[in-house]
Parts: structure tokens; C-alpha cells; sequence
């Protein structure tokens, strides 16, 4: 997750949900989501790489899982990307609003704040025109999507990792300003 935060403070969009009650600053964040505006998308540059600091960690890996890593983003998102391009269109980061992560602390679930967390710039960005999409790869976070009015685009299922691990990704728009 800190690579995902040190690529969004390079080139997305952050929104973060905080716990006022709390005293201890370092636990006032309780959620967070993470946003890319049209024509970018997670670690599709090398300065955004660079910020996000992939070299100092692979530096730190094992020789292995930094063969791995680095295979997961010149292999795997490309595929991830071209998902996306099937699904809604060759201008898709283009025109889109791309959510990254979006993540509440357990303590904070089933209370409203994932939703707030989305909102605001998914509803900024349909009144600008643009699409807003993501990915999610467990069947009870797209059901609690589809609750909140996300349509099913398209599904897959990736192999990763040489067949080690696969993944089913569902990706998702949003193309409404209400809930259902």
C-alpha cells in the first residue's frame, strides 16, 4: 500500500477519511481513496515508479520476488490495463476516472465511510463528463459496489506469478450520481 500512496501523491488524486475523536495523530486516518485522473493510471511512468520508490524496494527483495515484481508491472499491468481497454473502450485512460484503492480501517466498516470516500470525486468526475471505473478481485466487494450502483463490465481471470496464483477481477463503472 505505501507504493500505491507515494505513486498517488506523485500523479493521483488522494481523499482521506479521518477520526476526529481520536487524539493520537497517526490514528486519525481511518480510510482512504486513491484516485487517477484521465490519461494516467498506477506505475505507467518511470517518474511515477521513481516516486513511489521501486527501486530502493527492489533493492530489498530477495533476487526472486524482485524478478517477480518486476514482472508484475511490466507484464501484469499492461494485461490489467488492455482488461479495461476490452471492456470499456480504447479511450478508456483517456476519458476515465480510474479508483486505485479504497481502503477503511475494520474497525470503521459498515458505516458509511467507504461510500464517502468514493462519492465526492466520482460524482465530480461523471459531472465532468468523464467515466469513472475500477477493479475489484473478491465477490463480496462487488456486491457491496453494486449496492452502491456500480455496473459490471466485464470479468476475467488472470494467471500470475507462472501460474502460482490466479486472480478473478471484476471491473466496475459507476455511471450515476446516486446510489441504488
Amino acid at each position: 500500500m505505501r507504493m500505491e500512496v507515494l505513486a498517488l501523491i506523485h500523479s493521483g488524486d488522494i481523499w482521506i477519511a479521518e477520526d476526529e475523536s481520536q487524539e493520537d495523530e497517526a490514528n486519525k486516518i481511518v480510510g482512504l481513496a486513491g484516485w487517477y485522473g484521465p490519461g494516467k493510471m498506477f506505475m505507467d511512468t518511470e517518474e511515477q515508479r521513481e516516486a513511489a520508490g521501486v527501486g530502493p524496494f527492489l533493492g530489498m527483495l530477495p533476487k526472486d520476488y524482485a524478478e517477480w515484481f518486476t514482472g508484475y508491472v511490466s507484464d501484469y499491468l499492461p494485461r490489467e490495463y488492455q482488461f479495461s481497454t476490452t471492456w470499456l473502450g480504447e479511450t478508456t485512460e483517456a476519458d476515465h476516472w480510474y479508483l486505485l484503492a479504497l481502503a477503511v480501517l475494520p474497525a470503521y466498516q459498515g458505516k458509511g465511510i467507504g461510500q464517502s470516500l468514493l462519492r465526492p470525486r466520482a460524482d465530480l468526475a461523471l459531472s465532468e463528463g468523464s467515466r469513472v471505473f475500477w477493479h475489484a478481485a473478491l465477490p463480496e466487494m462487488v456486491a457491496m459496489y453494486q449496492s452502491w450502483g456500480a455496473k459490471i463490465k466485464g470479468a476475467e481471470v488472470f494467471e500470475c506469478m507462472g501460474r502460482q496464483a490466479v486472480v478473478a477481477l471484476w471491473i466496475l463503472e459507476l455511471s450515476s450520481t446516486t446510489a441504488n
